[in-house]
């Protein structure tokens, strides 16, 4: 008889691939996976950047390149997190494929069956599913309307349990509660992190969705902080970007 590993045990059917399969079914309107409309991608805008392209460039286009990125890509990727604030110059930049890979590389990383890992609550599923499919015990957080209860944190840092191999949250229009974390809260954050060797992994791929000029303030990220004694792993992704702008052009009628 076939012998699997071990760790499929654990594995289990993907909620997002679930909810994809809701959302592509043509008698169902879905407002759960934050697909824009097909009609709204700009495929002319697309087309000619890709006509602009050289023969040179096109044929580098379809070829294999380094694991990391392209060097023209984490150039621009560079500049463009510089100008958010983040510490790019003192870290290491990876291209994944979204930002739930980059989380699954984490997992990997970190979590041996067993392993603590701290969580909202609610929290991203597809993040949830990663955290499981190598077997961690989630410790899941209350979420309030600032951000995570950190008295509940205080609480489990305390405590005789296994230290947590790392915490995971979204700190802006987090999905799915869409709330935006106070500067009380990620302050309090890093005052019970600091020096516990926990690290953080701030999953923001949603902070240049913003409709208001007054949220920008609020957005500030605990990676873009850079606090002393606290490791701070940003994960972010290109499509939340592209869609938004899409969902933008939706709204408000501009066709930049």
């Amino acid at each position: 008889m076939t012998r699997f590993a071990h760790g499929v045990s654990a594995l289990r059917s993907s909620e997002i691939r679930d909810l994809m399969s809701l959302a592509t079914s043509p008698d169902i309107i879905s407002f759960s996976g934050g697909m824009p409309g097909n009609e709204l991608f700009p495929l002319d805008r697309i087309d000619n950047i890709y006509r602009s392209l050289t023969e040179k460039e096109k044929q580098v286009a379809m070829q294999y390149g380094p694991t990391n990125g392209l060097p023209t890509l984490l150039e621009s990727l560079s500049q463009y997190l510089e100008k958010k604030g983040l510490p790019v110059g003192k870290n290491r930049l990876m291209m994944t494929t979204g930002s739930l890979q980059a989380i699954n590389i984490l997992a990997k990383a970190f979590v041996d069956p067993g392993d603590t890992v701290l969580v909202e609550t609610p929290s991203f599923i597809g993040a949830l599913s990663a955290f499981r499919s190598y077997e961690a015990n989630l410790v899941s957080l209350p979420l309030r309307g600032d951000g995570i209860d950190t008295d509940a944190l205080r609480t489990v840092l305390n405590s005789a349990g296994p230290r947590p191999k790392f915490l995971y949250f979204a700190p802006n229009f987090h999905n799915p509660a869409g709330i935006i974390y106070s500067e009380e809260v990620k302050r309090r954050m890093i005052d019970l992190l600091r020096d516990q060797d926990i690290p953080l992994i701030e999953d923001d791929v949603y902070s240049d969705l913003y409709f208001y000029e007054e949220d920008v303030p609020k957005m500030t990220n605990i990676k873009t902080m850079d606090p002393e004694g606290i490791d701070v792993c940003f994960t972010g992704s290109f499509s939340k970007i592209l869609h938004g702008c899409l969902f933008a052009q939706l709204f408000t009628g501009d066709s930049r």
